[in-house]
């Protein structure tokens, strides 16, 4: 099992990789789980691995610019003074001397929140050194803390990989602290120490220090041996990933409806047989699945040529279309997924184009990271979102949460809905028949609309069949499953119907997919805010932990954005796989 631990605010990583064999095997390395440690966070990695009853759940501990390890001072000096004159000091004091890098702090290009908690943090370990000096002056402990712990860890069976950058002085602490130990063969070993060039991260703002854990992020990924399975979409593959999916969903605590189950095996049951493709699952050592998705392939054009575009997780045009889109995977082994995705991506997939269709931003960066898959044709879309759990905690009314203006504006319009029609009214259905009555008026105010405009709805009759059907699986299924719910929320004043949202629900997320709504000449009449405020007002009390307004737009919606709070982001795009019929 992979796992995140959060300790003194310390973050580290825990790994457990995957087992050889499988006969549709296509990736496959050595298990090395490992923990890993960045900064002050490779003290609690370090713990961490000593902690750990079972020998055999941690091989390696990988601690990137490890500072000071919570060890300095006066371990192995006789008095606290004679700490200053040590060479990790004089670099701290250095540094504090540098114009440069005061440049940094009063052109406001240092992270100055950062500086002051390291400043207290450094002051706390003097404090904490003093006591250990006094113990070790007692004869309390071994020689140092630091060669005690590493001592430990070997004799676990572990193995240590310390990394640092040039100008770290955790790198002089280790040397002198440990020099004994360092110099057995044991520790020649299973200790390796490497130096980077450049990963400086005290006096750096977030961006610079982002680089530092992308260091550690892509020394993990080296280090995760996984096994990628392909699996070749048939009529019945959903009898093959069914449970699968089912059991990877809810251990993933995944949110997006268009990753769940439920949407997962409506989709593929509406696949043509002309489309083709793959399931990809990915295994751990115990053979536990991590991750997955659903690569498939048709063949369209471009211009006279036809072009073969794989599609993640959805099937393109005619598809039901699909947002937040992602692999389905466990957090720990994220980027590990992802490289290996990319990897199949370049070199497995039979196709010229790689279309990924409301992405999230961490998947279609990494895959644009990798050495022939950086043509990029698309757009980035807001995802504005309401973060229910965040204006509850606020006790402040949602409508506060918004500008002045917005505010005025829903007001005002409700204040006239009242009078005219009566009091107002959301109403979600409770039986099958009630829900596909509310679909069907939907549908109806919808296309009045797009009528109206003298333009074509985007909501295609295939997409509607799909949403139909889904519908009533939902409502139909002897046993409901708690990974996705679909609502029809009908606003009305007194008996005109002014509107009807269509949402997704997966784990208290509310995914706004769809809306008919009903104009009038008075613009004072804002049906679209007042629905999806009344919407949000909804579920606020009904305990839901977000209201989302989904993306897809190139530009951002004003709309969307006026009844947010915050904002996501999504890509949609094809990424060129350099083959011949791409370049012609």
């Amino acid at each position: 099992m992979t796992a995140w631990f959060e300790c003194h605010r310390k973050r580290i990583t825990r790994e457990m990789p995957s087992r050889d064999g499988g006969s549709r095997q296509l990736a496959r390395s050595s298990p090395r789980p490992h923990l890993a440690g960045l900064c002050s966070g490779a003290h609690t990695a370090l713990h961490a691995a000593i902690e750990l009853d079972d020998a055999k759940t941690i091989d390696t501990v990988v601690c990137l610019n490890p500072l000071t390890f919570r060890y300095v001072a006066g371990m192995s000096l006789d008095t606290p003074e004679s700490y200053r004159t040590t060479r990790d000091a004089r670099d701290y004091e250095q540094a504090l001397r540098s114009r440069a890098r005061w440049r940094k702090l009063l052109t406001g290009k240092s992270d100055v929140r950062y500086i002051a908690r390291f400043v207290i943090r450094r002051l706390a370990e003097r404090s904490a050194d003093s006591l250990r000096l006094f113990r070790r002056k007692m004869g309390i402990g071994p020689s140092t803390v630091l060669e005690s712990d590493i001592e430990t860890v070997l004799r676990l069976g572990r193995s240590l990989d310390f990394i640092f950058s040039s100008t770290d002085p955790g790198q002089e602490i280790l040397y002198r602290e440990t020099a004994p130990l360092l110099r057995r063969s044991l520790a020649r070993e299973r200790v390796s120490i490497r130096i980077i060039q450049g990963a400086d991260h005290t006096f750096s703002r977030w961006p610079k220090r982002r680089e530092v854990i992308d260091r550690v992020v892509r020394t993990l990924v080296e280090k995760i041996p996984l096994q990628r399975i392909s699996i070749p979409l048939t009529s019945d593959s959903w009898d093959e990933l069914g449970a699968l999916w089912v059991k990877l969903f809810e251990e993933a605590r995944e949110t997006s409806a268009f990753l769940s189950p439920t949407w997962i095996q409506r989709w593929l049951s509406l696949l043509s047989p002309q489309r083709t493709g793959s399931a990809l699952v990915w295994r751990d050592r115990e053979g536990r699945v991590v991750g997955m998705c659903i690569m498939s392939t048709t063949i369209g054009r471009m211009g006279p040529l036809p072009v073969r575009r794989t599609f993640l997780n959805t099937s393109g045009p005619g598809s039901p279309g699909c947002e937040h889109n992602d692999v389905l995977v466990l957090p720990p082994y994220r980027q590990a997924v992802y490289a290996s995705l990319a990897e199949f991506a370049r070199s497995n997939i039979d196709s010229d184009e790689l279309s990924l269709a409301g992405t999230r931003v961490r998947l279609t960066d990494q895959l644009l990271r990798v050495p022939g898959l950086d043509s990029w044709d698309g757009f980035r879309s807001q995802s504005p979102y309401v973060d229910l759990d965040a204006v509850r905690l606020s006790t402040k009314p949602y409508l506060n949460h918004l500008s002045s203006n917005t505010r005025s504006q829903i007001r005002r319009s409700t204040r006239l809905y009242e009078e005219e029609f009566g009091d107002g009214l959301v109403v979600s259905p409770t039986s099958r028949q009630a829900a596909l009555r509310a679909f069907d008026a939907m549908l109806e105010l919808h296309d009045t609309r797009w009528s109206e405009g003298g333009q074509r709805s985007g909501f295609s009759p295939s997409a509607r069949t799909f949403h139909r059907e889904l519908i009533n699986d939902l409502w139909c299924a002897a046993n409901p499953t708690p990974d996705l719910e679909v609502d029809l929320l009908s606003i009305s004043f007194g008996d005109h119907l002014i509107g009807v949202l269509y949402n997704l629900i997966s784990r208290g997320c509310v995914q706004f997919y769809q809306s008919g709504l009903a104009y009038h000449g008075d613009r004072r009449l804002k049906p679209g805010l007042v629905c999806h405020s009344l919407a949000v007002e909804h579920y606020l009390s009904q305990g839901a932990h977000e209201y989302d307004f989904l993306g897809g737009e190139a530009h951002p919606v004003q709309y969307k954005r006026s009844l947010s709070t915050d904002v996501r982001h999504l890509d949609w795009g094809e990424i060129g796989l350099g083959t011949v019929r791409m370049h012609a």
